[in-house]
């Protein structure tokens, strides 16, 4: 089973280093797939292959330290825009020196897409900074099955449980959601008004519309309705009705997909203006794609967007897949649904049942690591959504579909609804609080038809409510030396501060933070895990980067990377110490009982720096001291 909580800190950093080409070692050769292998050998000289060409030098996405979501999201994707900027320099080089274009940037895993001749993919394949080359791969439009109009249309709505949130006054306002699909007709009546807008809401890597949402086959359009869909037809088909939604047209008007156009697509969503310091990333993305044409397989060809996944649940995104119409076989999980990272949603309804699981929705369990899958069940049979309006000749268009696909976005919904009853609730704990109080369906408890059961999104808040009301945050730090505005102090010292005790008695982790500007946004980020008290080094060597371990005697040690320049404007160091909290400024009176510390080393002579302390605890409620600034002697 899946653990929807994990506490988990990163190193996340820009990489500052040169590249160098060097001989090619036959030990470092990446390695060509069999598909890939087999294509090459049957392609003339003078064709070109697409193909997707990853580095070297990952980025542990799964271990995003904690602090505002913005800045952690920021710093993510400065993060991995760096890494590739400077790990693709070479190969950039190489592709130009052979008259190759230089492809598409895929920062956000890593790689070049890139269509070359046999030869250079064999000589790619060949360089020591290359990890692998692989086959672009293409995926097809998923199919729905339209129903003929004979029942009501909002049973899937009140299945949900929505209307029972939006009557509290959550409809999802506040929220942004987003789909990669077809594309989405803004046209209908049901979804223009709820269009965020502006040159950062629509995205299309195939060119073919890049100015205004456009949709050629229809399914991306059902699937916002379902999501999003207001009642200009005289009742809702969209489950958070007052969130506003943003689209990737992954699926170009052909009805295919490729490799690179997805990958893009991802990257996008963590950064739609180009602009990392702009909080326009969306809440919530839903995927009702897949690989079904293979079900029940997890290969490194399944895999290909995993890293993506990874890379969008860190900075914040929560990532709803359909679970795959390949039932009613066990193992029938698809990609990426089946992913670990992923949460699936199968369908229920049928002619007997509103609430039996659909005989097309794919079984468990999962592919990648055996769980539970799918995860959770939402209606996916003779659900009312939006239809193409034929450029607004008919602008309340209606169909009735059948298929996850349409199941997963009511489940996207439901998440949009919380977040705007609870806007600072994790992607785990909106994962966490769907597990926890879908009705049970099927065989008494998880199994791998109904998953965790039927969503239910006034069970889920009421799960949060209890959840926000039986933890008490832990109080703030005390910060305690050096005094607020000290000056003409030495390039190392020791910050100290009073942890006060947690009141539900739960343990209390503590972040450091330090910055050279008092907002604590855009910095260069350095994390590592310490002990209570624990010594950091800083300092400006130029341009350069080295690891340093440190740990005391017995002590498992613990790396801290150490990465400065005399021109840093923004320097945020966090520190794992055991504590976090969030406040604007320091109680005068709570109880005191754990003196903590932290030595800092190698700080820039006459430089001002301001630092505070973030406390956390087990149950990852969360409090931020007020800040204090000191200056460094000249």
């Amino acid at each position: 089973m899946k653990n929807p909580v994990r506490h988990v800190v990163i190193l996340l950093l820009p990489l500052i280093i040169a590249a160098i080409v060097i001989a090619v070692p036959s030990s470092l050769a990446a390695p060509l797939d069999v598909h890939l292998q087999k294509v090459l050998e049957n392609t003339a000289p003078a064709e070109e292959i697409p193909v997707i060409v990853t580095f070297r030098d990952d980025v542990d996405l799964a271990k995003l330290p904690p602090g505002p979501r913005q800045a952690r999201r920021a710093e993510l994707v400065r993060t991995l825009k760096s890494r590739a900027e400077t790990a693709h320099r070479s190969v950039r080089a190489f592709l130009r020196s052979r008259g190759v274009g230089q492809g598409q940037e895929l920062w956000i895993i890593n790689s070049l897409a890139v269509t070359a001749s046999p030869e250079i993919v064999r000589e790619l394949a060949a360089r020591p900074e290359v990890e692998s080359v692989r086959l672009e791969e293409i995926i097809r439009v998923p199919r729905v099955i339209p129903e003929q109009v004979t029942g009501p249309a909002e049973l899937n709505i009140k299945l949900v449980n929505a209307p029972a949130l939006w009557t509290m006054g959550f409809a999802g306002q506040g929220v942004t959601v987003a789909a990669m699909d077809t594309g989405v007709d803004f046209n209908h009546a049901d979804l223009g008004s709820r269009w965020r807008g502006g040159n950062n809401s629509w995205f299309d890597p195939n060119g073919e519309h890049p100015l205004l949402p456009f949709d050629q086959d229809g399914h991306g359009t059902g699937v916002m309705g379902a999501l999003v869909g207001g009642n200009a037809g005289g009742t809702y088909i969209g489950v958070a009705p007052e969130a506003q939604w943003i689209a990737v047209k992954i699926f170009n008007d052909a009805g295919e997909a490729s490799e690179a156009a997805i990958h893009q697509g991802f990257q996008w969503l963590l950064d739609p203006d180009g602009n990392p310091d702009t909080d326009d990333a969306p809440d919530v993305v839903n995927n009702s794609w897949g690989f079904e044409d293979s079900p029940g397989v997890c290969s490194a060809f399944a895999q290909v967007f995993r890293r993506d996944v990874q890379a969008l649940k860190a900075a914040g995104i929560a990532v709803v897949f359909s679970a795959g119409n390949t039932g009613p076989s066990v193992n029938t999980s698809v990609a990426p649904a089946n992913y670990p990272e992923a949460f699936a949603v199968g369908a229920v309804g049928t002619v007997q049942s509103a609430t039996e699981i659909a005989a097309t929705s794919a079984r468990g369990p999962s592919a990648c690591d055996g769980t539970i899958f799918p995860e959770v069940v939402a209606p996916g049979f003779f659900v009312k959504t939006a239809d193409l309006t034929l450029g607004g000749l008919f602008p309340d268009a209606y169909v009735f579909v059948t298929g996850s696909s349409i199941a997963a976005p009511q489940v996207a919904g439901v998440m949009a609804l919380l977040l705007s009853a609870f806007p600072s609730l994790t992607v785990s704990e909106l994962e966490q609080a769907l597990l926890a109080s879908s009705v049970d369906l099927g065989a008494a408890g998880p199994d791998n038809s109904y998953g965790y059961g039927l969503v239910d999104a006034l069970a889920a808040l009421d799960w949060v409510d209890a959840r926000e009301l039986s933890n008490t945050p832990p109080p703030p730090a005390l910060l305690q030396t050096p005094a607020d505005g000290s000056a003409g102090l030495p390039t190392t010292l020791t910050l100290t501060w009073r942890q006060p005790p947690d009141a539900d008695g739960d343990p209390v982790t503590n972040t450091v933070q330090i910055a050279t500007n008092p907002h604590f946004l855009n910095p260069l980020v350095i994390s590592s895990i310490f002990a209570a008290s624990s010594d950091l080094l800083l300092g400006s060597f130029g341009l350069g980067a080295c690891l340093l371990p440190l740990g005391l005697p017995g002590k498992r040690k613990s790396w801290l990377l150490v990465v400065s320049s005399g021109i840093v404007l923004g320097l945020l160091v966090l520190v794992s110490c055991g504590g976090g909290g969030s406040s604007d400024h320091n109680p005068p009176s709570q109880p005191v009982s754990d003196l903590r510390n932290h030595t800092v080393s190698n700080l820039v002579a006459g430089t001002t720096y301001y630092w505070r302390v973030l406390s956390q605890d087990s149950r990852d409620g969360t409090s931020i001291s007020g800040v204090f600034s000191f200056t460094t002697a000249p």
